[in-house]
């Protein structure tokens, strides 16, 4: 059977609350994206498409025929061996189980093209820019960042590591950027969340 559609997301897992993290990020980023459960069916005029799978699965893992495929696989096999067969097989991300689902999502948001990455020194996400490695702006509004507060910000906005443990430094670092949104701003640009980590609120 095929489909004429523009951008998907395939889960191949039971997993429920994968699948309702993967449904809220789909839906925050506020665009036409099918979502697909359990099938791998062919299509046509496909312009995007990510795949999850776990380990119920791999044996579905699929040629990717074209470029703008991307796999992401479920696994709680760490070992070297494993994780090289299933880069040999084409897959983009491996994350181990227990998932860190802010990862998934910014992995989501990352390949659909909600987060943005202009150049080395500019991101964009949601309006947010970051400028020039020193500096944020967002709706005009331009708030430069210390060193340290850059790369806090840059790491959550990014998600390039999981900030789910929240110690005292980092707490001093968060409260001294959401002062400086707030003054800027008059709102908190990061919340912390129970068992997710930081997130950024726009």
């Amino acid at each position: 059977m095929e489909y004429n559609r523009g951008e998907i997301l395939y889960i191949l897992s039971k997993n429920q609350e994968l699948i309702s993290v993967a449904r809220k990020t789909i839906q925050s980023i506020n665009r036409n994206i099918t979502i697909s459960l359990n099938s791998l069916e062919r299509e046509k005029n496909i312009q995007k498409s990510v795949i999850i799978l776990d380990e119920r699965h791999w044996e579905t893992i699929p040629e990717k025929e074209i470029i703008n495929t991307k796999l992401i696989v479920i696994t709680r096999e760490d070992s070297k061996s494993h994780t090289e067969e299933l880069f040999k097989k084409g897959v983009n991300d491996i994350l181990y189980a227990p998932i860190n689902y802010n990862l998934l999502s910014c992995l989501l948001k990352k390949y659909f093209g909600e987060i943005k990455i202009e150049d080395k020194s500019n991101y964009t996400y949601r309006g947010i820019t970051i400028k020039d490695n020193n500096s944020i702006i967002y709706n005009g509004c331009k708030i430069f960042l210390t060193k340290q507060e850059m790369k806090v910000f840059k790491s959550i906005l990014l998600c390039e590591e999981a900030f789910k443990t929240s110690s005292k430094a980092l707490q001093v670092t968060v409260y001294r950027i959401n002062k400086k949104t707030v003054a800027t701003l008059g709102i908190r640009l990061i919340q912390n969340k129970y068992n997710e980590g930081y997130f950024i609120t726009i």
